[in-house]
């Protein structure tokens, strides 16, 4: 076992193997409720240390380095890194530590990870928490390819809207200012 720094709370690395590649992870506590905490790129389970910390006391917390980052796999082959596959890995990991289900929280590629497991198997979730990377439904991806088209240079989104704006243009002078 190890610590994390500035901790008290030991953790322990272990190896899943998930989806046809060897998934390395670091867990902390014990229970029932199981969170996984997926990192974003370029980083790894290393940027959950505090959360293991914090979250260890209530939960069993597992923190894995995704596809293709530091200790685990990292297969050769573009197709290997679509969605569908980083989806495969989580579901393997909820059942190689014997969950039906778990909280997943996702930060940077690892919300799109986590709004993309929560598209195709909620059963497998008991909650859901996404840091940094907004819902993307299929109508704002239409608008936004259409803005884009139409030489729009930003998008920003914020109360829960969308909209488009020129650099330099009014608007965008007045949505920098109401940040």
């Amino acid at each position: 076992m190890a610590k994390t720094e500035n901790s008290e709370v030991p953790i322990r690395h272990g190896y899943a193997s998930v989806n046809s590649i060897r998934l390395h992870y670091v867990e902390a506590g014990s229970g029932d409720n199981l969170v996984i905490l997926l990192h974003g790129f370029p980083e790894f389970w290393y940027s959950w240390r505090k959360q293991l910390d914090a979250l260890s006391g209530r939960f069993h917390v597992v923190a894995p380095d995704l596809r293709g980052y530091n200790l685990s796999d990292k297969p050769p082959r573009v197709e290997d890194y679509k969605i569908d596959e980083l989806v495969a890995d989580v579901i393997g990991l909820i059942d190689h530590f014997g969950a039906k289900e778990a909280a997943i929280v996702g930060h940077d590629w690892g919300a799109g990870v986590a709004w993309a497991l929560a598209q195709q198997h909620p059963e497998r979730l008991s909650k859901l928490a996404v840091l940094q990377v907004p819902y993307q439904s299929a109508e704002f991806s239409r608008n936004r390819a259409y803005l884009h088209r139409k030489g729009r240079q930003e998008v920003y989104v914020y109360n829960g809207r969308s909209r488009a704006v020129q650099r330099g243009s009014p608007t965008a002078r007045r949505a920098h200012r109401s940040h």
